[in-house]
């Protein structure tokens, strides 16, 4: 399930919990978890990160895997935990062998000091907006994000005024 008191750890407690299925679960490193996988010493990971992760791409040069969809859970995680966790495609093709399918999404946050200037967070927010299509590798296009949705949906997490005032600036 990751490692313990990782985020993907605790997806993988409210996931199992929501989906009333029991697991016989370890908290392995990402890495230690793949090599795992592919020494079928696990029969499966749980892994929260951008889509393809490298190291799942190349595994799959050389053992077969497959996703499972876990986007129908998504409806309990945000009644029992609210608007952390959004229905999102696995894209066909981004992993060899895999199609399309629904998963959990989960935002990453980058948070700041509340001292951080307004101007500095602001420049902050233009650099993302702006120069989005170089900082979203084409492969993960349709998974990660960097749109005006992805980016104000920082709930319950406010943003910084000076980003609020840009996004604002920017898109109304």
């Amino acid at each position: 399930l990751g490692a313990g008191g990782s985020g993907a750890a605790q997806l993988g407690e409210r996931l199992f919990a929501k989906a009333g299925v029991a697991v016989d679960a370890r908290h392995l490193l990402f890495d230690d978890a793949v090599r795992a996988l592919a020494g079928r010493r696990i029969d499966a990971m749980l892994w929260s990160g951008g889509v393809p992760t490298p190291k799942l791409a190349d595994l799959t040069r050389t053992t077969p895997i497959a996703l499972l969809p876990l986007d129908s859970v998504v409806p309990a995680l945000r009644a029992a935990y609210g608007p952390v966790y959004d229905q999102v495609q696995v894209p066909d093709g981004a992993y060899r062998g895999v199609g399309a399918l629904g998963t959990i999404g989960v935002a990453n946050l980058l948070v700041c000091s509340p001292a951080l200037p307004d101007d500095v967070a602001a420049a902050v927010v233009r650099l993302l907006v702006e120069r989005a299509t170089a900082l979203v590798p084409a492969e993960a296009v349709g998974t990660q994000f960097l749109d005006v949705r992805t980016l104000i949906g920082t709930q319950p997490v406010p943003l910084q005024p000076g980003a609020a005032a840009a996004y604002r600036a920017l898109h109304g």
